[in-house]
């Protein structure tokens, strides 16, 4: 049974710098949710730059799945750090497709396109359910 919302990881992640080209895996850290009743989800993201001068985009890569054992990819959300990220966090709210078909969801990998500094991430997940 998984829940049908929460955090996105058991625990915050440290993403390197220059992770762009080949996003971070996490699956092994990722919460898998069941979004089988809902209209639609929507995530929170929580994303703190290592140093006041943390700059560039921090892209979230997502995965779907009727069964939660065949993943496929889907929704990607990039959120900016701004050059004052360590005292401002980027937090971010966006919808997730969850159309019919798509039974589990979990975050897949996260880039970081900051050449210099690493970045800590998580998220919430939350939807709003079909009328019974």
């Amino acid at each position: 049974m998984y829940p049908t919302g929460g955090a996105l990881l058991t625990e915050n992640r440290s993403i390197a710098a220059a992770t762009s080209g080949s996003p971070v895996d996490v699956t092994a850290y990722a919460n898998i949710f069941d979004v089988r009743q809902f209209d639609w989800a929507g995530v929170y993201l929580d994303v703190t730059g290592a140093n006041a001068g943390s700059s560039g985009n921090i892209t979230f890569y997502f995965q779907h799945s009727r069964d939660a054992l065949d993943w496929r990819s889907c929704d990607v959300i990039t959120v900016a750090l701004n050059a004052n990220a360590l005292a401002t966090a980027a937090d971010t709210w966006a919808a997730l497709d969850v159309r019919a078909g798509v039974g589990y969801i979990r975050l897949a990998s996260v880039g970081n396109s900051d050449a210099t500094y690493a970045a800590t991430v998580n998220g919430e997940l939350g939807g709003k359910s079909r009328a019974r």
